[in-house]
């Protein structure tokens, strides 16, 4: 049997050019058992002088297996929009397959209704598949449950914090693990921190918040467990306003913390209602580093690191088009 190459593709501007490229470097360049050819090609997504969003395929797409590297960078209305023009218009010109490879997921929060608002998560994979999709390949869903939304077509929520960030923490911060806990900053968090204290060998501490029963806000943090002396690894998934991040650093450096480490998969690292910014409160709270990945496309400023993620995908997609295991990664 005679395949075709495999296209990886991208807007020929933006964030996403660069991390495609890699992606494509990565499998042109694999030493394992690496039988299928893949191509480089380019996607136009423009503004129409009115702010209309504009998509046009500059390659030939026909009967081809296509990956679209989209670019978490736009604004979540533009993302949303320029993806679905993409997915069309790769259907009209005949590719075979249409492969999404959204590294953060937007609306992905907004899983479920409270009071009279819409599940933005459930509406957005609807659109998706109406739009011709035959596979998502995304990474740390805030809730795993959202694949659901996604039944008819194959979905990945690609564990990155199980393998990339606790690969490089392992790697560099080794001297700070010797003394070290996991620690969530919220209840949402403790399973995901849970995996990560397995993975590492850690022990957890986790933090309850007590609330006021009218207004919700919080009138105190209490540490459950040994954090003394002890360096602190904060666990999440999301870092949007920063609050309850550094909020959690707070309190550990009060209870006697050493050195405080936080990770997380997406910095979204946006301004709170006040307009102050994400970075500048992880600035200004005794939280060391905070490690993200760049599946929202950053660059390594002040005590943010970003990770990459680019090889990591590009083995998925490899292991993908040669029918191969991808639970296999996540193997301890």
């Amino acid at each position: 049997m005679v395949y075709k190459p495999v296209l990886i593709l991208a807007a020929h501007t933006g964030a996403a050019k660069d991390f495609a490229n890699r992606i494509y470097q990565k499998l042109a360049n694999h030493k394992n058992g690496c039988w299928r050819k893949y191509l480089l090609k380019e996607i136009n997504i423009d503004f129409h002088p009115d702010k209309e969003i504009k998509v046009e395929i500059l390659e030939n797409v026909r009967e081809h297996e296509c990956y679209f590297i989209h670019d978490s960078s736009l604004y979540p209305q533009d993302w949303k929009e320029s993806l679905l023009q993409v997915n069309d218009a790769l259907m009209i010109s005949d590719a075979a397959v249409i492969n999404n490879v959204l590294p953060y997921m937007c609306y992905s929060r907004q899983d479920r209704p409270t009071g009279r608002t819409p599940i933005s998560a459930a509406l957005l994979a609807e659109n998706i598949k109406s739009s011709g999709a035959k596979r998502v390949l995304t990474t740390d869903l805030h809730n795993p449950a959202i694949s659901g939304f996604y039944r008819g077509i194959s979905f990945e929520n690609l564990k990155l914090g199980y393998t990339v960030l606790i690969d490089y923490i392992k790697e560099k911060h080794g001297d700070f693990l010797k003394n070290a806990v996991v620690v969530p900053p919220d209840d949402g968090a403790a399973r995901r921190t849970s995996g990560y204290g397995k993975r590492l060998n850690l022990s957890s501490v986790s933090i309850e918040k007590i609330r006021d029963g009218k207004t919700n806000e919080i009138l105190e943090m209490k540490i459950i467990g040994d954090i003394k002396g002890k360096n602190a690894l904060i666990v999440d998934d999301i870092v949007s306003t920063g609050g309850t991040l550094c909020d959690a650093a707070h309190i550990l450096k009060e209870k006697g913390a050493n050195s405080i480490y936080a990770v997380a998969t997406h910095g979204v690292l946006c301004k709170d209602k006040y307009g102050k910014s994400a970075k500048e409160k992880i600035e200004a709270s005794p939280i060391e580093q905070l490690i993200i990945t760049e599946s929202i496309p950053r660059k390594d400023d002040g005590k943010i690191k970003i990770v990459s993620i680019s090889d990591f995908i590009g083995e998925v997609i490899k292991r993908i088009t040669h029918a191969e295991s991808i639970s296999e990664l996540y193997e301890i």
